[in-house]
Formats: structure tokens, sequence, C-alpha cells
């Protein structure tokens, strides 16, 4: 029954580590050792160590097996028992030897696990992966996901990782890359990264960006553009240096599915040569075209405009206001012009850009506009401005301190803009009443950005009429009225007008304690920011804190950001953080705030500081 018993158990300790069920079949082996610690006797001694150190083997440790191997070579002592011992003698050689063997654990990952791991990597750590070994190599380039978005940078100010070792090594992976962004002002750089695209295989490349591209000729920037057309969608060329005109209509040729093209090239003059190679041929497929050139005659611009049937969205730079209607005419689907500026552009994916509706009404809901000191008459504009009152959604608008072009405004004074949602305006003191007159047509606006001077009575009652409003900024602004203002956030007070963000950047006049008492009357506010704004005295502050914290139960405030404000002390923060509603403090450069006032922030549990780094 004993012998019958370990058969019995050796037999099922098989065929447990046949099917991969090694717990199993090592507690049967344990068993068996249990029963029989001494067999050495018998056959069953190397029966015994021979399976429990195979399947500790299956689950790689040796350790184990070769204690086991050496518990058997023990028991089985005698002549009689050579060829027994010989043969765990082996085993225990084998197990050893596979114990100093390093097992390379990337090629043993699988995919999900190595993808969660190369997240944490930096791109320039990642790269020298690739050198390691074969296997690796093959691993890493095996996994699409860390090399879809490569972005460059020999720039300090730049994100991005260095160009030269990530180019060398950028062939191993091209088959996965989908974009490639480079910030680089060294010319062999853009040249490096050229003669890759050319010499490798990039299936998936839908976004190429070349910033600080320096090149005497263009030659190499029209083969590495032939390897990639098929799949190329955004094209982003920004030229530093004085180099020959970017050959823009050979590009739109070479690409068939191209979408965005952005040329800003602010050294060179749009050339004819190599603008427009096929006349007849229509780019359906563009929506989206940045040119800045140094200087652009309109005749060059007209030529390149009417192959884009399908244009939603044109930058143009150097480009005179006489500019805008004919554009406007050559491209009908056009919803975004923006003139001769260098801020922010509307976000990717806005609305105004989508395929257009058969049924949607025609006409801009984004306009930009800065104009050039060589414009003498503002006419062009304002008949634009007729023509997309309707339907714009954004303006964006700088004006001169000239009478002469502010008189030409007049003509749309009575105009209203019932869908125009956003202004950013730079205005001036003879601008404000049409600036007036224009506000109180504007029924959904709910973002007002002003900066220049010359708020008097007129503009904030404007504002305080309109129905919307739900974010004020004032920024740089100087010639005031504070009676006027203070009217305004009173008059918003007693409406109970749900305004939640408002913001006081860098304007030159001294916010009174009416001013801040008003301010905090206003329940609705979520977001109040004060940077480089003078404030009375610290009293004038501490009482515009102790109104909020009284109205704390009536109020909304979840951020409020103070930067260079001479009257903020410690008190004041902490009567800041009595406020309930309140989330998140931003504060910067505040002389008077010591540690003690950062405390009563950074030991509020529902506070969260943000503070200068220093």
């Amino acid at each position: 029954m004993f012998n019958n018993t370990l058969s019995l158990l050796d037999v099922r300790a098989w065929t447990y580590g046949m099917t991969i069920q090694i717990d199993k079949g090592l507690k049967d082996a344990q068993n068996m050792i249990a029963l029989a610690p001494t067999a050495a006797a018998g056959c069953y001694c190397i029966i015994i160590d021979l399976r429990a150190g195979s399947l500790h083997t299956l689950r790689s440790h040796h350790t184990e097996a070769i204690q086991v191997y050496q518990a058997g070579i023990k028991a089985l002592s005698g002549e009689q028992y050579n060829p027994a011992r010989n043969t765990l003698q082996e085993k225990c050689k084998e197990a050893k030897k596979k114990l100093n063997v390093r097992v390379d654990f990337v090629t043993k990952l699988p995919y999900e696990v190595l993808h969660q791991i190369l997240n944490y990597i930096e791109m320039k750590e990642m790269i020298q992966l690739l050198d390691i070994s074969k296997g690796w190599r093959s691993r890493l380039s095996g996994s699409f996901k860390p090399w879809t978005e490569i972005c460059l940078s020999s720039h300090e100010n730049e994100e991005g990782s260095p160009p030269k070792p990530i180019l060398s090594k950028l062939h191993h992976v091209s088959q996965h890359v989908e974009e490639i962004v480079l910030y680089s002002s060294k010319k062999y750089e853009s040249e490096m990264l050229l003669t890759v695209i050319m010499s490798s295989s990039f299936k998936s490349i839908n976004i190429l960006e070349i910033h600080g591209y320096q090149m005497n000729q263009h030659y190499q920037l029209l083969g590495g553009i032939s390897k990639i057309k098929d799949t190329l969608r955004h094209l982003s060329i920004e030229v530093d240096s004085k180099c020959p005109s970017l050959p823009t209509g050979v590009i739109l040729s070479m690409c068939p599915d191209l979408e965005t093209l952005h040329c800003v090239q602010n050294k060179a003059t749009l050339d004819i040569h190599g603008l427009i190679p096929h006349p007849s041929r229509a780019f359906d497929s563009l929506t989206d075209l940045e040119l800045r050139f140094s200087d652009m005659e309109l005749s060059k611009l007209e030529s390149l405009l009417s192959c884009c049937p399908k244009l939603r969205k044109l930058v143009v730079g150097s480009c005179p206001y006489s500019y805008a209607p004919i554009v406007c005419k050559i491209c009908p689907g056009l919803r975004a012009l923006i003139v001769n500026y260098d801020g922010i552009m509307p976000p990717e994916g806005d609305s105004i850009f989508s395929i257009e509706n058969p049924n949607e009404p025609a006409g801009l809901r984004y306009l930009c506009m800065f104009p050039q000191q060589s414009d003498n008459t503002l006419d062009p504009i304002i008949d634009v401005l007729h023509n997309c009152a309707p339907v714009l959604e954004t303006w964006n608008l700088a004006v001169f301190e000239d009478d002469i072009m502010t008189s030409n405004w007049n003509d749309i004074s009575l105009i209203t803009f019932p869908k125009l949602q956003y202004i950013n305006v730079h205005t001036t003191r003879n601008f404000n009443p049409i600036l007036s007159s224009i506000l109180s047509g504007c029924s959904s606006l709910q973002d007002l950005l002003l900066s220049g001077s010359g708020f008097d009575h007129d503009i904030f009652h404007a504002m305080s009429e309109l129905p919307s409003l739900q974010r004020l900024e004032l920024s740089y602004a100087k010639g005031v009225n504070l009676e006027a203002m203070v009217f305004m956030f009173r008059t918003l007070e007693e409406r109970q007008h749900p305004l939640y963000s408002l913001e006081l950047d860098n304007c030159s006049f001294t916010l009174t304690d009416a001013a801040l008492q008003a301010i905090a009357g206003i329940s609705s506010l979520r977001s109040f920011g004060l940077m480089n704004v003078s404030i009375k005295d610290r009293n004038t502050f501490n009482r515009f804190a102790c109104k909020l914290l009284e109205k704390s139960n009536n109020t909304h405030m979840r951020v409020i950001i103070l930067c260079n404000v001479d009257a903020v002390y410690d008190d004041s923060i902490q009567y800041l953080c009595g406020i309930p509603s309140l989330q998140a403090v931003n504060l910067y450069e505040l002389s008077n705030v010591t540690s003690t006032g950062l405390d009563y922030i950074r030991t509020h549990k529902a506070l969260t500081l943000y503070e200068n780094p220093y």
C-alpha cells in the first residue's frame, strides 16, 4: 500500500506538471518526500527528487530545484546507487547553469505590460534602449504607442527631446510614427530630419511641423514630402532665415489629401515661381491655410486661393485691409479670417472649421484684424462686417489712435451681431463711442476682453446691459472712469447677473474701496484675478476679503488669483481661506505675504495653493 501511494502521487505530480498545474504537482512531490524522507534503499528517492526538481524548474525556481537534487544526492550513499546519484548530479548541474543565465524580461513581458512601462520613460532614454540588443529592438519597435508622436527641440524654452540622437535611430520605428514636430534653429537638424524621412518607411505620418527651417534650396523638403505625400494631412514650415520662397503650389500639388498648410516666412516675399504649377487643378482637401511673408501681391494671393475652393480658415500676414473683401469673394466657404495677428489662433477642431453644411448660411464666424501702418481706410473691413454680421461669433480687433480711420467706423454703429459670443478689443478713446454702440447689439456676448484707453460711462453702461456676459477682462487699461466702473459692478450685483469670471490685469488705476466692495457683492463670481493692480491700502483689501467671507453662504467663488498686489497681507489670506466654496488660490510675487499666510492655505485640506516656485 505504501508503494502504491507513492506511485499514485508520482503519477499525479507528473500529470499536474504536464498540464501546467505546478502548485498542485509540487504539493504531491512534497507529500512524497514527507512520506519517504530516507528512501535511499529504493528507487523512489530518485523518482521523488527528480519529480520535485523538475516541477521547481518549470516554475524557474532553480535554487529550490538545486536544494531538492542535493538532498537526493546526500540520501543516495553507497556505490550501488552511483547511476541514480549521477542522474541527480546532472540535473543539479543543469539547474545551476540555468540559475546563472540572465533572463531578458523585456522579451518575456506581454505587450500590454510593456506599454505601461514605456509610458514612464522619456523619449531620449527610450531611443537608447533600441541599441541594447536585437531582442530589445525587435520588442520595442513592435510597440506602436510610444513612437506615434515625436517632438524634438534644441531650444531650451520648448518642450521636446534632443533631435540628433533620436533622428539617428528613428528609422527603426518609422512605421509607427504619425506626427513629427521639430523646433530647431540649426540647419543640419532640419537636413537630418528630411534625410531620415527620405530614407525610411514612414507609412502612417500625417503631421509634419518644422519650426526654424533653414535651407538655401528646397529640394530636400520636396523630396521628403514626396515620400509621405499619401498620408500627410498637416504640414507646417516656419522659416527663421531669409531663404527662397517656399513652393506652396508645388507642395499642394504633391499632397492629394493635405488639409492644413502653414507657411511662415516673414523675411521673404511670396514668389510666383513654383506657386501654381497646375492652375487648372483644385486642391479640394485644403481647409486651413496660413501664409506669412514679408510681402504678398494681391494677384499672387488670388492665384493661390482660387485653387482652394473648400478653404475654411485663412491666416495672412503683411496683408492690407483692402485684400479682405476680395479674399472673402474668392473663398465663399471661408469661416475664419485672421489678418496680421500673431496671437492665439482659434482652437483646432472648432465647429467653424467643420465640413461645410449645404444648408449653412455663408459668412465669417471668426474675424481677427490688426491693421498695417499703411492702411488709411477701414472701408474694406466694414464691408466684410456688414456681410458677416448675422453669423459672426468671435471678433478680435485692434484700433490705432487715428481720428480719420476711427470716423469711418460710424457706418457699423447701428449693425447688430446677434450671434457674437466673444470680443477681444484693443480700443482707443475715439473708438469707444462706436464700441458702446456695437456692444448694445450683442445680445449673445459671453466673453469680453478689453484693453486700451478712455473707458468712459458709455462703455461701462453698455457692458452692464449685456444680458449673456459671463467673463470680463480689463487689461492694460488707462483713462478709466472709476465711478462708472463701480456703477457697472453694482448694477450686475443688483440684477444678480451671472458673471462668472472677472480679471483685472496691469491696469493703470487704483482700485478703491467702493470698487472692491461692489465686486465682492457679485455672488455669481467663480473666478477673480488681480494682476499688477494698485489698491489703496491693506485695509481696503481686507474689507474686500471680509465681505467675501460674510457673503460666503451666498457666493460661488472657487478660484482667486493674486499677483504683485502690495495691499495683500497674511490676515487677508486668512479671511479668504474661510470661504467654503473656494477651491484654489494662486499667489505670485506678493511681497507682504509671509510663510504664515501660506500656511493658512497649506493646512486647509480643501484648498490648493499655486505659488512662485522660489
